[in-house]
């Protein structure tokens, strides 16, 4: 999706797009729905796409779509309008959970033309796309008529299926939506649930797996760079498990030299060793019964992956200084930035507990690759951290496009962390430019015009920092067919574990499209 905006034109960076996508940030805009909200939201919308008209469209409990708020309509000829799922351009949109583009309605059998008749307008071409986010229905967004006639850009096509689900994403977290949705209202909460801020097709992908991974007990190995939440995913895989009672333990591997780290995985008895005072109990006892979550794994020496792998065999743990084996009842769950496929190959990495880890993979995506996610991730930060909690300051459309725009190394975190600064410093009720960390006011722009895109890395680039795409690379080399250097993406699916259609769907994401990307 995102690289289809590049291939396209990129009209995310235009001022207009970032003032409307920014307009969720906002918190003097109204509630998510609300009639001063639509109205804003509309008019931002046809400034940004050239649109003559724009209307929002609700599905309500009797699975009917009723019209609620359009550009230039009033709201007793609104009130009027109704459709049936799969009526018309809208209702088939929503049903079919797709963004339909007419570019002719007038020859097009889909479009209804009672509600132009009845406000006497004529609709030439538009865009409906739904608003759907996990999976639950919320209703449309349209626009209408570009301004300069003829069809809308390609592209607009993509940004308004993005537009749709950054909607829907925003009404879901409110109260009488779950209600409407028929979710059961929670007397009380006894455990804060984990967030994960985001509605792009990458950290949804990452959504989606977190929720599989939960149904089942498969093993979880989780790729991902410094800051992109890995152990966010950890704990909604952890919260995803039916029947979870235990407690949710983290360790970080990298954080302890190697005499340590045993005792604080198995724990120790009393004696053991100088300073041991008394019996410890170790994160595998620990977290018996929950999920232990084993952090930068790839740091761990041979040694330590020994017992690692002796322990998920025999589902046993034996403390330092013990000669008593303990069972646990723990769910596993990995993660590195390391390739551990190639830690396998060069020796570094144990090829028996790699196959132990990694019965599911889940790539967590570089923030860069997240761009429509900053505006909700700044907001969310912003309200995390404020000071006033009542009346939160909101954000310069420039200094929100150079949050954007910035590459970003540290990922989610870094990002955390100039808001957090920001806050420390601004004394007025909008966070500017000035506000910022040093660092990030003298960064120079890396992504102006191309950074929505998933981009291939340049080649010259370590591995590390792609190490995704590398095994795709390497798994397509392998299973190439002899004499030809035509690939086999069957075999290159089969040996990374997956059906074709998800690794011919992933090589996408990666853009990996040409015979010449493979060395």
């Amino acid at each position: 999706m995102l690289h289809e905006i590049i291939r396209l034109g990129n009209p995310m960076t235009s001022q207009p797009v970032q003032e409307l996508l920014s307009l969720f940030t906002e918190p003097q805009a109204g509630p998510i729905g609300s009639p001063g909200f639509n109205a804003e939201f509309c008019k931002r919308l046809t400034r940004a796409s050239g649109a003559r008209e724009a209307s929002i469209w609700r599905l309500m409990p009797d699975n009917r779509l009723y019209a609620e708020y359009g550009t230039n309509i009033s709201p007793e000829h609104l009130n009027r309008f109704s459709l049936d799922l799969g009526e018309g351009v809208t209702g088939a949109s929503v049903q079919s959970g797709r963004t339909l583009t007419v570019n002719d309605t007038q020859n097009s059998p889909r479009h209804n033309a009672r509600m132009d008749e009845e406000i006497n307008f004529r609709t030439r071409s538009m865009i409906s796309a739904p608003m759907i986010f996990q999976g639950t229905p919320y209703g449309a967004v349209n626009i209408l008529n570009h301004a300069g006639g003829g069809s809308f850009p390609d592209s607009w096509e993509t940004l308004m299926a993005m537009i749709g689900i950054m909607y829907a994403s925003a009404l879901s977290i409110l109260p009488m939506e779950k209600e409407r949705a028929g979710m059961p209202k929670k007397k009380s909460v006894k455990k804060q649930q984990t967030t994960i801020v985001g509605m792009s097709p990458c950290i949804q992908d990452v959504l989606h797996l977190a929720m599989k991974a939960g149904r089942s007990r498969v093993p979880v190995l989780i790729y991902g760079e410094t800051g992109t939440g890995k152990e966010l995913a950890a704990r909604k895989i952890h919260e995803s498990t039916a029947g979870k009672k235990g407690p949710f333990v983290s360790i970080n591997c990298a954080a302890l030299p190697e005499n340590l780290l045993e005792s604080e995985l198995f724990g120790h008895v009393k004696g053991a060793f100088s300073g041991a005072s008394a019996d410890r109990k170790g994160k595998f006892a620990a977290a018996s019964g929950g999920t232990l979550f084993l952090d930068e794994i790839g740091e761990m020496s041979l040694t330590c992956q020994a017992k690692i792998l002796r322990a998920l065999q025999e589902m046993t743990i034996m403390p330092v200084g013990s000669e008593k084996e303990i069972p646990y009842d723990a769910r596993i769950i990995a993660a590195t930035n390391k390739d551990l496929n190639t830690q396998v190959k060069s020796g570094h990495f144990r090829k028996d507990l790699y196959y132990r880890l990694c019965g599911l993979e889940i790539h967590m995506p570089l923030l860069h690759r997240r761009q429509m996610d900053i505006p909700l991730l700044v907001r969310y930060f912003i309200d995390k951290f404020s000071p006033a909690k009542d009346r939160p300051p909101t954000i310069s459309p420039d200094t929100m496009a150079l949050l954007v725009n910035y590459t970003w190394p540290g990922n989610v975190r870094q990002l955390e962390q100039a808001i957090m600064a920001a806050l420390a410093v601004c004394d007025r009720d909008e966070i500017t430019l000035s506000d910022l960390p040093v660092w990030l006011r003298s960064a120079p722009t890396a992504m102006p015009e191309t950074i929505v895109a998933d981009p291939a890395p340049p080649k010259d680039l370590p591995s590390s920092l792609d190490p995704e795409r590398d095994r795709f690379i390497a798994a397509l080399s392998e299973t190439r067919y002899p004499g030809t250097g035509r690939w086999n993406i069957a075999a290159a699916a089969r040996q990374l574990s997956m059906n074709r259609k998800t690794f011919s769907y992933r090589m996408k994401k990666l853009n990996i499209t040409h015979v010449q990307d493979i060395p």
